[in-house]
């Protein structure tokens, strides 16, 4: 039994060492060797112990790692809200700007309309001007005209400046 317990300790294989201690305990206790009795339950204890606070040991690393978990799990939860806020006011800002940028383009559009109509008006009324002015021409050169004619008929039917001289003087 001691080689097995030998090779077991270099192993260590402490849920194995305790049964094997308690096993030795409870062999020397039927034997009546009752000092090495409790020599083996005192070892058994040990590896209990042991077992169990490297089982504490174990569990308390494996909180901790979980809370660290958790820690980092929260931060990256807390700084995708973050990137998520700034992206939504960063599309909210965009828009913001496009639709400014539409009404920009609608009062330009609009402004060019306005531009395009006067310009259209103008031109009708220069057209309207340049009529008008054709027949006020065109009634001017009548009316000299028409001076001109009577003036000639009137120079045809009266008699001239010298025949009219002569004969008033007489």
């Amino acid at each position: 039994m001691t080689k097995r317990l030998k090779s077991q300790k270099k192993i260590d294989d402490k849920p194995l060492l305790i049964s094997l201690y308690q096993n030795l305990s409870d062999l020397t206790m039927r034997q009546k060797k009752f000092e090495a009795a409790l020599d083996f339950y005192k070892l058994s204890v040990v590896y209990k112990d042991s077992l169990n606070s490297a089982e504490n040991r174990k569990a308390s690393v494996q909180k901790e790692m979980q809370y660290e978990f958790d820690k980092k799990q929260t931060a990256d939860s807390l700084k995708v809200v973050e990137e998520r806020k700034t992206t939504s006011l960063k599309l909210k800002h965009e828009a913001y700007r496009r639709n400014f940028l539409y009404v920009g383009l609608v009062g330009v559009l609009v402004f060019v309309g306005f531009i395009f109509n006067r310009f259209r008006i103008t031109q009708k009324q220069k057209q309207i001007i340049e009529e008008q002015k054709r027949i006020v021409d065109d009634k001017q050169k009548e009316i000299l005209d028409s001076i001109r004619y009577a003036k000639r008929i009137q120079q045809a039917l009266l008699p001239n400046q010298k025949y009219i001289s002569k004969f008033l003087k007489k």
